[in-house]
C-alpha cells in the first residue's frame, strides 16, 4: 500500500452536536467508552495497510492534535509514511481558511500531487464504520474509472441527507440525486471515495480556477458529468453522527448484548486509540453493574446500568446511573441519579441532584427541536448540578454553565425541552 494516500477530513464545526462539539473538532468527539471518532478511519487505514495519512484539520484542532500525536497506536509512526497534520495557514498571497473539503483539498496540492501516490482516498473522520479498504482498491482499478465512490443503499431520506446518487449499468454513478424518490431504492454516500491520483489533480485545479470549494458539488458532480464515476456497494453497519440524539442512538447500537452492530472486540480488526496510564476499574462493596461498559480508572459504589462510562468515573454508594453515557472524570455523588442523559468531562452531579428525570409536558428542547427530542438530555464539560435540582428530559446544559443560569428555574426543576447556559 505504499503507493496509497489516504486523506481524512476532519476540520469542520458540527454545531448540530451542540455541547459536545462546543469544546472539540467533532472527529475528535469521544465515544465508545476509550474512543475518538476519528479513531475509526484511522483504525480502517492501518488495518488496510495504508501507512501515509493526512489529516486535514481546522475547527478546534487542539484536542485532535494531543490525541493523535506522532500516529503511534495506528502504528503511523514511522520514517517512511505516517501521519501528518494538515491546517490552514495564512501566506503572501491568498490567506485564507479552508473553506469547504474540497478546498482545503485543494490547499494542499503540494501533499497530494506526489508521484509515489497512484491513488489518493479521500474520507471523512467523523463517522462509525469499520471497513477493508483494500477491495475498495481493487474495485477501483478494475473499473478503470477516474473515481470510486463508496455507497450504501439507504431509505431515501436517509441517502439525501448523506448524498444520493443514482447507478447506471456496470454501477456506474450517472447522477447526484438530491432527492431521491420514496419507495425505491436509493444509494447514499459513507463519504469514502477513491480518485486516481493524475485525475485528482486535475479537477482540482480546475475546481480552483472555478473557485469552487465543495467535495460533492465541485469535485465529485463534475467528474460525474464526464462518465468518470465508479459505485461500490457496501452493506456493512456505517453510521452518521448529525445530532445529539444520533449519537446516542449509534452508541447503544454499537455497545448492545448480544450481536451489536459495529463490534469493538474483533480481534481481526481491533480498533486502536491512544490510552492513558489509569488504574484497574474498583468495584466497591456495595456497586452493581449489569450490562454496561466502565472504562479504566473509573470506582464504583452505587449502581450502573446499561451505560457507558469512560475513565476515571466516580459513582458514589447510593448514586444510580442508568442508560447514560458519562464521560472522562464525571462524578455523580451519592443520593443523585443519572438517566438517560448524556454527561461530557468533568461533570459534578451534586447529592440528591437527578438529571434525566420526567419534570412537566413532554416535548423536544425548545432551543434545538432537531438535536434533542427524542428524550436525551446533554450536560456540557465542567458543568456543576446543584444538590438536589432536578433536570427533565430533553434538556441541554451548556459548557460551564455558571450557577446564575439555575435561578430562572422555580423549586429547583429544570423542565423537559428546556436550556440553560446557551452559548451564543
Amino acid at each position: 500500500m505504499r503507493h496509497v494516500l489516504a486523506m481524512i477530513w476532519a476540520g469542520g464545526a458540527a454545531d448540530s452536536l451542540l455541547a459536545l462539539s462546543r469544546v472539540r473538532s467533532k472527529a475528535s468527539v469521544p465515544f465508545g467508552g476509550q474512543y475518538r471518532l476519528i479513531d475509526f478511519t484511522l483504525s480502517n487505514c492501518a488495518n488496510s495497510g495504508i501507512y501515509n495519512v493526512a489529516v486535514l484539520t481546522q475547527y478546534l484542532p487542539e484536542s485532535l492534535k494531543a490525541h493523535l500525536g506522532i500516529g503511534k497506536p495506528w502504528d503511523l509512526d514511522r520514517r517512511d509514511g505516517g501521519v501528518r497534520l494538515l491546517e490552514p495557514y495564512y501566506g503572501a498571497t491568498e490567506p485564507h481558511w479552508y473553506e469547504g473539503d474540497g478546498d482545503a483539498l485543494s490547499r494542499n496540492l503540494d501533499v497530494i500531487d506526489d508521484k509515489r501516490f497512484d491513488v489518493v482516498v479521500v474520507t471523512a473522520g467523523d463517522r462509525v464504520y469499520k471497513m477493508d479498504f483494500r477491495p475498495l482498491l481493487d474495485f477501483h482499478a478494475s473499473s478503470r474509472a477516474g473515481v470510486t465512490v463508496a455507497v450504501r443503499e439507504m431509505p431515501p431520506a436517509e441517502a439525501a441527507r448523506c448524498g444520493a446518487v443514482r447507478l447506471g449499468r456496470g454501477l456506474s454513478v450517472t447522477t447526484l440525486d438530491d432527492e431521491p424518490e420514496e419507495g425505491k431504492a436509493a444509494y447514499g454516500s459513507v463519504d469514502v471515495c477513491v480518485f486516481d491520483r493524475p485525475y485528482l489533480v486535475k479537477i482540482l485545479r480546475a475546481m480552483a480556477r472555478r473557485g469552487g470549494t465543495g467535495l460533492r458539488a465541485d469535485v465529485i458532480a463534475p467528474a460525474v458529468a464526464e462518465g468518470a464515476v465508479a459505485a461500490y456497494v457496501v452493506d456493512d453497519y456505517w453510521a452518521r453522527i448529525d445530532t445529539v440524539d444520533d449519537y446516542y442512538a449509534v452508541t447503544f447500537e454499537c455497545l448492545a448484548d448480544g450481536e451489536p452492530a459495529c463490534s469493538f472486540d474483533d480481534p481481526r480488526w481491533p480498533i486502536y486509540t491512544k490510552l492513558p496510564d489509569d488504574p484497574p476499574v474498583k468495584l466497591g462493596p456495595h456497586a452493581a453493574v449489569e450490562n454496561s461498559i466502565v472504562a479504566d480508572g473509573s470506582i464504583i459504589n452505587g449502581r450502573v446500568e446499561n451505560s457507558v462510562l469512560f475513565r476515571r468515573t466516580y459513582v458514589e454508594e447510593g448514586a444510580e446511573v442508568r442508560d447514560s453515557v458519562l464521560m472522562d472524570g464525571v462524578r455523580v455523588a451519592g443520593g443523585a441519579a443519572v438517566d438517560r442523559a448524556i454527561l461530557d468531562k468533568l461533570v459534578l452531579v451534586s447529592p440528591d441532584a437527578y438529571v434525566g428525570a420526567d419534570v412537566g409536558e413532554g416535548r423536544p428542547n425548545e432551543d434545538f427541536p432537531a438535536q434533542l427530542r427524542r428524550g436525551v438530555t446533554l450536560v456540557g464539560k465542567r458543568t456543576t448540578i446543584p444538590p438536589g435540582f432536578v433536570v427533565g428530559r430533553n434538556c441541554l446544559i451548556d459548557v460551564g454553565a455558571e450557577p446564575a443560569s439555575w435561578t430562572r428555574f422555580a423549586d429547583q426543576r429544570m423542565p423537559n425541552g428546556t436550556s440553560a447556559g446557551i452559548v451564543d
